[in-house]
């Protein structure tokens, strides 16, 4: 469908499916509407932008990305971008360029391109992927979700054309200032939308998502620095934070309305296009920013990682009993002992966890998993803790990252019950300070050992000393069989430190590789 009104309904058709919402006409609604429409320039003006290119470049910021929990947001990368908006066919272009400072620092190029619900991605949008790619509707669900709420010309077009469904909330003060806010629902979480009581301009849009860590999250796009662009009132400088964190900065250098597009830019080419998945765009609803994230720090994650998960007994002659699980860009290590599991890493998300559980359940029933081992606190890799949590297992982290680990065992999931939510308790954590943590069961032991290192302060690996079998995220990620000189200075001073003899390595990326003997 191509007409103006189906990417601006679509959202609170879903919206009021999901919460069986029945609003009403709401006059003092309505009448706020009117005010902040006239405030941005008008009803007709509004309506009458069938196009618009914006021009911005900024700044991404990471919170839990740092080296100790609670530092200054990491900068991970810089960016220009050009969007193309054609607002009546209901299509979205973003032009990237990144400069991306960490993991992985180098530059960027490419395009994501929308058409209605599918899109692809017109370059590569990280170090090893093709120069063109279908985008999944995870993707294109997200990059919606961020443009509706950072553009209070579609939030207030909306708000026009759907007067009935808007809420009038009470009065907020923000920044000092009073506001008076207004209600929008989407397909998750209602936008507010705050407007200053002496401007009528919109000072920011919140929403509530989800996060694997921090459970319910506050989102907002923060407007300032307004100047009129052709009759409408534009903001000029955008800042997006979650749970009061700022995580980008960006300021425009050039609105324009009404554009004529070259030919062929929303183009999708045949070979690119995918059907949409209502399941699939459902993530990207819920998670938005936690995907946003990964995409800017060069590492787009939006395949579903529960849909692969693979067992793979690494030295059944040796060790039986140890499986590294792959199937994704994250893995973990299930070891069996006497009588329960342990496991080392929970990444990304509770889906993720859920299907490595399932496994083990399959593979090892009636026997509990005991321990759940975090290498570290980057969001990336304990994301599905709470999932073994509720499954009974206890905690063993880096000393520095127990209080971290407490706040998200913590943290109300209500507005996606996770495992945790739905059965809690409280489980214990165990840190590992300067020297290592033995778990046994008098026949195998797995030794958990402090790093010292630049990446992450808590950083722990995991020792089987029976197996010769070290576990280690992030610092080395193994591409094949390895000899001392290929390890990282930090790594090998630990191996040293606590003269460990490591025969081999299992990557919380990578493979698992056997060590090359040295001369």
């Amino acid at each position: 469908m191509r007409n103006g009104k189906f990417f601006i309904v679509i959202p609170i058709i879903i919206f009021l499916a999901i919460l069986g919402s029945g609003c009403g006409s709401n006059d003092d609604a309505a009448t706020t509407v009117d005010r902040a429409v006239n405030a941005m320039g008008g009803q007709v003006t509004l309506q009458s932008v069938d196009t618009q290119l914006i021009v911005t470049a900024g700044q991404r910021f990471e919170p839990e990305q740092t080296v100790t929990p609670g530092d200054t947001p990491r900068n991970v990368s810089d960016f220009q971008l050009t969007q193309s908006w054609d607002i009546g066919n209901n299509r979205l272009r973003l032009d990237w360029q990144w400069n991306i400072l960490y993991p992985f620092p180098g530059p960027l190029a490419y395009a994501d391109v929308m058409d209605g619900q599918i899109g692809f991605v017109d370059g590569p949008d990280s170090n090893n992927s093709p120069p063109q790619a279908p985008m999944e509707s995870v993707r294109v669900a997200t990059l919606r979700k961020l443009h509706r709420l950072t553009s209070p010309l579609f939030l207030l077009r909306t708000a026009i054309e759907n007067r009935a469904v808007v809420e009038i909330r009470p009065d907020e003060n923000f920044q000092g200032k009073l506001h008076h806010v207004i209600g929008l629902p989407d397909a998750v979480s209602p936008i507010r939308i705050f407007l200053d009581a002496a401007t009528l301009l919109p000072t920011k849009a919140d929403t509530i998502e989800d996060d694997p860590y921090f459970g319910d999250m506050l989102m907002e796009a923060i407007f300032a620095n307004w100047q009129q662009v052709g009759g409408v009132m534009e903001p000029f400088t955008l800042t997006v934070n979650i749970n009061n964190i700022t995580i980008h900065t960006e300021t425009r250098s050039n609105i324009q309305h009404n554009v004529q597009f070259q030919a062929g830019i929303f183009d999708i080419p045949a070979n690119m296009q995918t059907p949409f998945d209502a399941a699939d765009a459902a993530r990207g609803e819920i998670n938005s920013q936690w995907f946003a994230r990964f995409q800017s720090m060069g590492l787009p994650t939006y395949t579903d990682q529960s849909q692969t998960v693979v067992f793979t007994e690494v030295l059944p002659g040796v060790a039986p009993g140890v499986f590294h699980v792959t199937g994704g860009s994250h893995h973990s290590l299930v070891v069996e002992m006497a009588d329960h599991l342990i496991v080392i890493e929970a990444p990304l998300y509770e889906e993720r966890s859920q299907a490595v559980i399932a496994e083990i359940e399959a593979r090892f029933p009636g026997k509990p998993i005991r321990t759940i081992v975090a290498t570290h606190f980057h969001f990336d890799h304990g994301g599905g803790i709470r999932a073994y949590a509720a499954k009974g297992a206890d905690l063993v982290v880096g000393a520095d990252s127990v209080s971290r680990f407490r706040v998200i065992l913590d943290t109300p999931h209500t507005l996606k019950p996770d495992a945790l939510q739905n059965n809690p308790r409280v489980a214990d954590i165990a840190p590992v300070t300067s020297f290592p943590l033995n778990l046994t069961d008098n026949i195998r032991n797995v030794d958990i050992y402090p790093v010292t290192n630049s990446h992450s302060s808590d950083l722990v690996v995991a020792y089987l000393p029976q197996a010769r079998l070290l576990f280690v995220s992030d610092i080395f990620n193994p591409s094949g069989d390895f000899a001392a000189a290929d390890l990282p200075p930090e790594l090998l001073a630990t191996i040293q430190q606590f003269s460990l003899d490591v025969g081999f390595i299992a990557g919380g990326h990578g493979v698992f590789a056997t060590a090359i003997p040295g001369p």
